[in-house]
């Protein structure tokens, strides 16, 4: 058994292999394992990859020192996975971010931070609901 946290910060026992559970607002879990046909193992180990691949992800130390077309990489890659795993904030920015770099505008370093916000509360979602480790997935 493993206790998730629901969107309200109510606390649930939930086994592994029940019924998927949205816990918290950063992830739409429900809609994510059913893009995996509810193979929760499959979800888990994504999960752990992202937080670990991706959890120290500066986009702003991106954008101004790898330049835009790296940040502009980055933000795709991104947008991608974050649909995949559920992370539709981070997804709905990083798709922002990415068309802002390629028009050039100007608000790109606000969107880079607002991107790191958000990853970071999508990476701390991740590894409260794996109990707080994502080595080795």
């Amino acid at each position: 058994m493993k206790t998730v946290e629901r969107q309200h910060n109510e606390q649930v026992a939930t086994p592994r292999t029940a019924a998927p559970t949205t816990i918290c607002a950063a992830l739409d879990t429900v809609a994510a394992i059913a893009r995996m046909n509810g193979n929760n193992g499959f979800y888990d180990r994504l999960l752990g990859q992202f937080a670990d691949r991706y959890g120290s992800l500066d986009m702003v130390s991106v954008v101004s020192k790898r330049g835009p077309q790296a940040a502009q990489l980055s933000a795709h890659t991104i947008e991608g996975l974050a649909e995949t795993i559920g992370a539709t904030g981070l997804q709905r920015i990083a798709g922002e971010l990415e068309l802002a770099i390629t028009d050039g505008r100007s608000d790109v370093q606000a969107l880079a931070r607002l991107f790191n916000k958000e990853l970071g509360a999508v990476v701390h979602s991740i590894r409260k609901f794996l109990g707080g480790t994502t080595a080795a997935r």
